[in-house]
C-alpha cells in the first residue's frame, strides 16, 4: 500500500510539474509577444492612427497627412474588389515618410526587374507622383545592387557610399532587409521601414523606447510596433520565413540606414 501511495504522489507531482512547464512556456511566448506584438496586434486600425501619426509628426517626418489618407483607404477599401490608390507596399511607403529627408548625390536609370512592379505603379498610378519626380533615387535605395568581394554584409554599406545615399533625420533610421538574390550576386532590399527613437517625445501613446513602422506588402496593413531596442528588429524579421536565405545562400542582412544591425539566421 505504501508503495501504491508513493507511486500516486510521484505521478500527481510529475503532473503538477508538466502543467508548470506549460505555463512557463506560455509566459515566455507571451513575454515575446508583448516585445513587439503579433501582426494582428500591431496592425494600425483607424482608431489608433492619430496616436501614431503624432508620433510621425514629432519624429518631423514627411507627408503625415497623406500617411493618414493612404492607412484609411486601405482600411477602406481592404473588403472589397476596389483597387485602392493607398495599397503601396514597404518601399512606397519608407519613401513616403522619408521623402524630402533621402538625398543621393548620384542616382541611376533603373535596369533590373526586382522592383518593377514599384517601378510600374510609381510610373502610372497618380497617387505616387512624389515618387515619380524622384524615382532614380527610389531604385537606387531600394533596387538590385553588387555585392563586394567582402561579402553580403557590405552590399547596402557600398551602394549608400558609392551613391552619396544619405538619411538626414538623427531620430529615426530607415530600416533595411537586404536580401540576396537567387540567381545572381546582386542583393535588394526584400523589405524596409522606418524606426523611430521616442525616448524624448511628449504625450505620445508609445510605452516603449523605439516604434517601428511599416507596411507588410501590398494588399498586406500598415504596421506600428514597439520595441525597446533595435536588436529586437532581428526577433520580429526571423518570424517571417519569407525574408529567410534559402539553401547555401547567405545570411539576409538588416541595417539602420548604412549600419549593420545583425543576420537573419
Amino acid at each position: 500500500m505504501k508503495i501504491r501511495k508513493n507511486k500516486k504522489i510521484i505521478t500527481l507531482l510529475c503532473c503538477m510539474l508538466a502543467v508548470l512547464i506549460v505555463l512557463a512556456a506560455a509566459a515566455v511566448k507571451q513575454s515575446k509577444r508583448n516585445i513587439y506584438g503579433s501582426e494582428a496586434d500591431t496592425a494600425i486600425t483607424e482608431s489608433m492612427l492619430p496616436k501614431v501619426s503624432e508620433v510621425l509628426r514629432q519624429a518631423e517626418l514627411s507627408n503625415v497627412d497623406l500617411f493618414e489618407t493612404w492607412v484609411y483607404e486601405f482600411h477602406e477599401n481592404k473588403n472589397t474588389t476596389a483597387s485602392a490608390y493607398s495599397d503601396s507596399d514597404c518601399r512606397m511607403t519608407a519613401m513616403l515618410l522619408a521623402d524630402d529627408q533621402i538625398s543621393c548625390n548620384d542616382a541611376e536609370e533603373y535596369t533590373g526587374d526586382y522592383l518593377m512592379i514599384d517601378v510600374d505603379k510609381i510610373k502610372n498610378e497618380e497617387a505616387y507622383l512624389f515618387i515619380r519626380d524622384n524615382l532614380n533615387v527610389f531604385t537606387t535605395l531600394f533596387g538590385e545592387t553588387e555585392i563586394p568581394k567582402s561579402g553580403m554584409k557590405d552590399a547596402l554599406p557600398e551602394n549608400w557610399k558609392k551613391h552619396g545615399i544619405k538619411f538626414y533625420n538623427d531620430k529615426c533610421s530607415l530600416v533595411s532587409v537586404v536580401i540576396k538574390s537567387i540567381d545572381r550576386d546582386e542583393a535588394f532590399v526584400g523589405h524596409t521601414g522606418i524606426l523611430i527613437d521616442c525616448s524624448d517625445m511628449q504625450d505620445v501613446y508609445v510605452k516603449t523606447k523605439y516604434l517601428f513602422v511599416e507596411k507588410l506588402a501590398f494588399n498586406e496593413a500598415f504596421h506600428a510596433t514597439q520595441i525597446e531596442k533595435p536588436e529586437e528588429l532581428l526577433e520580429l524579421f526571423d518570424s517571417r520565413e519569407e525574408y529567410k536565405a534559402e539553401g547555401n545562400e547567405p545570411n539576409t542582412v538588416v541595417y539602420l540606414n548604412d549600419e549593420y544591425l545583425g543576420d537573419l539566421k
